[in-house]
């Protein structure tokens, strides 16, 4: 009995994982200045979806919800 609620604990862990995770950072230019309100484009090159975003007053950027992968950015 302990055996079979120890597979299904694990069962349950193991569905638990997820393919998905956040993308985040600063944009900065070649002097190390912030690039606030600058568009930043990821694209997956595995799948080919791409986000899009916008960073915010202090540069700051956030991709949320992007899938697992083989990824690059642009500006």
């Amino acid at each position: 009995m302990q055996r079979i609620l120890l597979f299904l604990a694990l069962a349950l862990l193991a569905n638990a994982q997820v393919d998905r995770g956040r993308i985040s950072g600063y944009l900065r230019d070649a002097s190390g200045a912030v690039l606030p309100n600058a568009p930043v484009r990821v694209i997956n090159e595995n799948t080919g979806v791409t986000a899009t975003t916008n960073s915010n007053e202090v540069g700051y950027y956030q991709i949320p919800e992007s899938v697992a992968g083989l990824v690059h950015g642009k500006r």
